[in-house]
């Protein structure tokens, strides 16, 4: 890759961080006292030349069912994410990353 085509690369993957941290919230379950404590969950997806997210998994959990669907609707929210640069894209127009999605209870 160039320096150009890294430095689109650095600018994407922050721009679809970006817009799913934009989605993030913490995911309450109302059949509990007390929200449990928190976790990370990674999701790993195929982003199509268009922006559209493909395949959303887990790819790693949270330990934590409320928070791996929690990151799911979060990862699927975010869509359109901005189109990748052309330097990811595979001959069948798309690329795929994982994304870490973390809750941690705050006080109240």
């Amino acid at each position: 890759m160039t320096a150009e085509e890294q430095e689109a690369v650095s600018t994407w993957r922050r721009s679809v961080s970006a817009a799913i941290m934009a989605k993030r919230y913490f995911p309450r379950d109302p059949s509990r006292p007390m929200p449990v404590a928190g976790g990370t969950a990674l999701i790993r997806f195929s982003v199509g030349s268009n922006g559209a997210i493909y395949t959303p998994q887990i790819a790693g959990g949270a330990g934590e069912p409320l928070f791996d669907a929690a990151a799911l609707t979060i990862v699927l929210s975010a869509a359109p994410l901005p189109p990748p640069p052309a330097v990811l894209l595979r001959d069948s127009g798309y690329t795929t990353l994982s994304v870490p999605i973390s809750f941690e209870r705050r006080p109240i």
